[in-house]
């Protein structure tokens, strides 16, 4: 939102195939893409799109694609089944991988996510573990909803608030140099957020 407001044009859904130079201009070929059916772990990847092929004339093109899962060391030592795009493949509902035993989740699941599905992921990943060393079938998870705050509370969750939000910089102003454009949080401001950090991922999707 902030690079927006400082006029950066956004294009999603859009991978880069090429780089060229034309007449001394460097041309960045693109193709759009769209969100394919959900794989077994839950994730839709974006595929290509046939024939929307495009073109960006740049004079500077900054390489900056993402990261990819190492897995190599599984190969010999670990030969859990991958998906196509490199991933460890799992049952979405269990966490569990193609090799008896074996539990994963992640960005070496899913790619590059948030650090809130990781912990997530590691949750519903323990509560499988659980269930497979006790020989019992996994339970589906228990929802919040509709149960007494006062409840809610005394189970250690933390009440729903809004994010604290931050001071920041002018537009203009950050476009004339290199100052701080994002402000600090107040102590007070700060430890609102740490709790609001702490509340569940599910709880907090549920309200």
């Amino acid at each position: 939102a902030e690079a927006i407001d400082e006029g950066v044009e956004m294009i999603f859904l859009t991978a880069p195939n090429a780089i060229e130079m034309v007449d001394g201009r460097k041309q960045l070929h693109c193709i759009r893409m769209e969100l394919g059916e959900p794989d077994r772990s839950g994730r839709r990847r974006p595929v290509p799109i046939e024939g929307s092929d495009f073109t960006i004339g740049a004079d500077t093109i900054i390489g900056a694609i993402g990261q990819s899962t190492n897995t190599q060391f599984l190969y010999n030592d670990l030969p859990v089944r991958l998906n196509k795009w490199g991933d460890i493949d799992i049952d979405g509902s269990t966490m569990e991988a193609s090799e008896n035993k074996i539990f994963a989740g992640g960005d070496c699941v899913t790619g590059p996510a948030t650090l809130i599905e990781a912990l997530d992921a590691g949750n519903k990943a323990a509560r499988s573990i659980d269930a497979y060393l006790q020989g019992r079938t996994l339970e589906p998870e228990v929802s919040f909803k509709g149960i007494d705050v006062g409840m809610q509370r005394a189970m250690g969750f933390i009440d729903a608030c809004a994010q604290e939000k931050v001071t920041l910089l002018d537009p203009k102003e950050r476009l004339k140099g290199f100052a701080e454009v994002e402000g600090p949080y107040s102590d007070a401001a700060a430890m609102k957020e740490a709790n609001r950090c702490l509340r569940c991922y599910r709880l907090a999707v549920w309200e």
